[in-house]
């Protein structure tokens, strides 16, 4: 509990949002909220971790701080034992409670001081001193190229002026990193949590971008939210910026989704081209309004060169790929479905096969 809380002082001594304290392993036996952090502590009490959300506007020297924030508070909580055993006549104290105390500080000290690999909540983690000289030795400052990525993915909703980071800015790229993992199987949690930094941040690219990423996330993830959902946050996200292309590219996707053919056609006729990934999807997305509209040859086109992007940029695992997969399984299906009450209608059961 000491080790963790000093990641946490480290962490806040930097303005870093903590958002998970996790002590040791097995069955969670309590979880609560405190400052908002999730608190989980597990039945067996070897390990923990503390997940921060690292503030952009700083170097590394912020994340070398919060690192070395456990292994300090085992050395200050050592030499306090160490002290306390100096000065103590209590012999049964020292006996009963101190030289446990400090055999136990002493294997702290040992796994978290001596660089090593181990496999903690079923992920493969550099131990603190580990993490702590990579950290120091890498050429490339990760925050920095963290914070060149968000301010490059706000450019394209920005207005003519260069994004800026906001107060919030730190939560909603750390929540679409984490959106975006291609590791992370239920994003429900994560959408959840943009969904209320929509609600608060008064940053417009913010919120364009926000609204961008759970519509493609939605789109590739069948059940994740409905149709209705999607027809009212791209409405929205176009009533706000009606001049960006790449917006009516995704507004004209949702429209071939809902059926209506005619009014996607002209919305992607609009979309945004500039790059292999808008190409791709405006692509799948007119293959399945030309299909809704009866015309399956322009559709069979439209399809092709949407699955030749995909191809030929190895978007086999992305979201693109599985959102160009989601609309041929959609036609597919669709194809299908006259087949299938076909079948219905001829077979016969019951009391009608001996009339």
């Amino acid at each position: 509990m000491l080790h963790e809380m000093g990641h946490v002082l480290a962490g806040r001594s930097v303005k870093m949002q903590i958002v998970e304290i996790r002590l040791g392993r097995g069955p969670t036996i309590f979880r609560a909220r405190w400052s908002g952090a999730e608190i989980i502590i597990g039945l067996v009490p070897l390990g923990g971790r503390v997940t921060g959300i690292p503030k952009l506007r700083y170097a590394k020297a912020a994340r070398v701080l919060f690192i070395a924030g456990g292994p300090l508070l085992d050395l200050v909580w050592f030499s306090t034992l160490i002290t306390i055993l100096r000065f103590s006549s209590d012999a049964v104290a020292v006996k009963v409670t101190l030289l446990p105390a400090l055999a136990f500080q002493l294997f702290m000290i040992y796994s978290n001081l001596m660089p090593h690999y181990g496999r903690l909540y079923g992920e493969r983690t550099a131990n603190d001193v580990l993490a702590l000289w990579q950290t120091m030795r890498a050429k490339v400052d990760c925050l920095a190229t963290h914070r060149q990525l968000y301010l490059d993915a706000l450019r394209p909703y920005a207005d003519i002026e260069e994004p800026v980071l906001g107060r919030q800015s730190d939560r909603i790229a750390y929540l679409l990193l984490e959106l975006n993992n291609l590791r992370q199987n239920q994003p429900e949690q994560q959408i959840a949590a943009l969904e209320h930094e929509l609600s608060i941040t008064p940053s417009r690219s913010e919120q364009l971008l926000i609204m961008e990423s759970i519509a493609m996330h939605v789109l590739a993830n069948e059940g994740l939210r409905d149709n209705a959902y999607l027809d009212r946050s791209t409405q929205k996200a176009l009533l706000l910026a009606p001049e960006l292309g790449t917006l009516k590219g995704t507004r004209g996707a949702v429209l071939a989704r809902l059926g209506r053919h005619e009014e996607a056609l002209a919305m992607l006729a609009e979309a945004d081209n500039s790059n292999s990934m808008n190409r791709c999807l405006n692509a799948a997305f007119r293959g399945l309004a030309h299909f809704h509209a009866g015309r399956k040859d322009q559709a069979t086109a439209e399809l092709e060169i949407a699955s030749a992007i995909v191809q030929s940029e190895g978007w086999a695992s992305s979201i693109a790929g599985r959102i160009v997969d989601g609309v041929i399984a959609e036609i597919s299906n669709l194809l299908l479905q006259p087949r299938k009450n076909a079948d219905r209608s001829t077979t016969v059961t019951g009391p009608s096969a001996v009339t």
